[in-house]
C-alpha cells in the first residue's frame, strides 16, 4: 500500500498550509495525501507520475493534485528547482478544519477538486503569467518563512491569485 501523508501530521493545525523549495535530484516513492498539492517547476525539469503514466514537466509547468491521488515526482538534474504549496481545502474555504479563512474561496478551489480521470497532469505557463506566478510563489515563500503580521491573509491572497491565474490560463488554452 502506498503511504498517505496527513495534513494533521504535515502542517500546523492552526495553519493548514506549507510552502517549500526542492532543489536538485530527487526520487519520491508513490504516495498520496489528504490535502491539495500544487508544484511549480521554476528551473530544470522533472517527471510527474500518476495514473500509470509519466509526464515530463519543464520550467513554467505546474501540476495541482486534489487529495487522495497516488503520484510521485522525480528529477535526475542537479539544476532542477521545484516550488511546492500544500494546503487543505478549509485553508481557503473556511469551516471546522480552519475557521481562520478570511473569506470563502470555494469557487477557486472546486475546479481543482476532481476525480483521478479528470486531473490535468500539467498546466504550462508562459510570458507574463509565468512571471506573475513565479513572483507569487516567491512572495508566498517569504511570507511563510517570516510569519510576519497578517501573513495568513497575504498567503491566502497570493494562493487565490495563483489559482485564478492557472484557471484563466486553462480557460484560455481550452478556448484556442
Amino acid at each position: 500500500m502506498d503511504p498517505v501523508y496527513l495534513a494533521k501530521q504535515e502542517m500546523e493545525p492552526a495553519f493548514p498550509f506549507k510552502i517549500y523549495r526542492r532543489e536538485g535530484r530527487m526520487q519520491q516513492e508513490l504516495h498520496a495525501h489528504d490535502y491539495i498539492q500544487l508544484w511549480f517547476v521554476q528551473r530544470g525539469s522533472c517527471i510527474h507520475q500518476f495514473n500509470h503514466r509519466r509526464y515530463f514537466l519543464i520550467r513554467g509547468d505546474c501540476f495541482i493534485l486534489p487529495p487522495g491521488i497516488v503520484h510521485a515526482v522525480q528529477s535526475d538534474s542537479a539544476e532542477t528547482v521545484l516550488l511546492g504549496l500544500e494546503f487543505t481545502e478549509a485553508f481557503l474555504c473556511g469551516g471546522d478544519g480552519f475557521p481562520g479563512a478570511v473569506f470563502s474561496a470555494t469557487e477557486f478551489v472546486t475546479p481543482f477538486l476532481v476525480t483521478l480521470d479528470q486531473v490535468q497532469p500539467q498546466v504550462s505557463l508562459g510570458g507574463d503569467i509565468l512571471r506573475g506566478v513565479e513572483l507569487l510563489f516567491e512572495e508566498t515563500l517569504q511570507e511563510f518563512q517570516s510569519r510576519g503580521p497578517l501573513c495568513e491573509l497575504f498567503i491566502q491572497a497570493n494562493l487565490l491569485k495563483i489559482l485564478a491565474m492557472m484557471l484563466r490560463e486553462r480557460q484560455r488554452r481550452s478556448a484556442d
